[in-house]
């Protein structure tokens, strides 16, 4: 199955060249998986050694595997393994990641398609996906195979500006102990004051300055 998911506009795009064609690196992928499940199953497939974002999802679309590439581009940091998509992923990737694991846990096979997204840089890329349904192996963890690939990155920046991928972005600038207190704490957005320095190769969030995350008010220290 192939189709094409847009999320927004990609503009003045500049292709990104690759040895290896993807049809191939797919076939390569697939074939790490199919030797696996023909085996005893005693680990995760070794995806490791694969350059590019490779996954595994179950049903309910929560990472169950990733390979180092899948964090740094996708996961910006965040480990995945246990997590719904939704939870870390930005909002545009986050939407094709939900329709396309749909219907591979439903009645797709395959799919292959083009999205759009912001990498972890900032910048919008043009990204290759293509998934494979494992729920006829009848593994409980492991019932979609995904493989993505930038293939072309934009000029053009654009920032994720919902609340929740705001929130999350200062979170992650955070310390251990601010972040302690946050996870006590919600987020709140006028405990932060966000400056963002645009930069179009070093991504819009090249600076951001936290202003007293933990200024606890004083209703707050009396009740206590």
């Amino acid at each position: 199955m192939r189709c094409d998911f847009v999320t927004f506009p990609i503009l003045s795009m500049k292709p990104i060249e690759y040895q290896t064609e993807f049809s191939d690196l797919v076939s390569q992928v697939n074939s790490v998986v199919d030797t696996w499940f023909a085996g005893p199953r005693v680990s995760s497939p070794k995806l490791a050694c694969f350059d590019v974002p490779v996954y595994l999802k179950n049903r309910d679309s929560v990472v169950t595997w990733a390979n180092d590439a899948y964090q740094h581009f996708f996961a910006r940091g965040v480990h995945p393994i246990g997590k719904s998509a939704d939870s870390f992923l930005y909002h545009s990737i986050a939407e094709v990641a939900r329709q396309s694991d749909r219907l591979l846990t439903t009645n797709a096979k395959t799919s292959d398609f083009l999205h759009s997204g912001l990498g972890p840089d900032g910048l919008n890329y043009e990204i290759r996906t293509y998934k494979r349904s494992l729920v006829h192996l009848g593994h409980d963890a492991f019932a979609v195979l995904g493989v993505s690939r930038p293939v072309a990155i934009s000029e053009t920046t654009q920032i994720d500006t919902s609340p929740v991928s705001i929130q999350f972005r200062v979170f992650s600038e955070l310390d251990s102990n601010e972040k302690c207190i946050c996870k006590r704490r919600p987020l709140v957005s006028h405990r932060a004051k966000l400056q963002v320095n645009w930069n179009a190769r070093l991504g819009p969030l090249k600076s951001l300055e936290r202003k007293s995350w933990h200024n606890l008010d004083s209703s707050s220290r009396s009740k206590k």
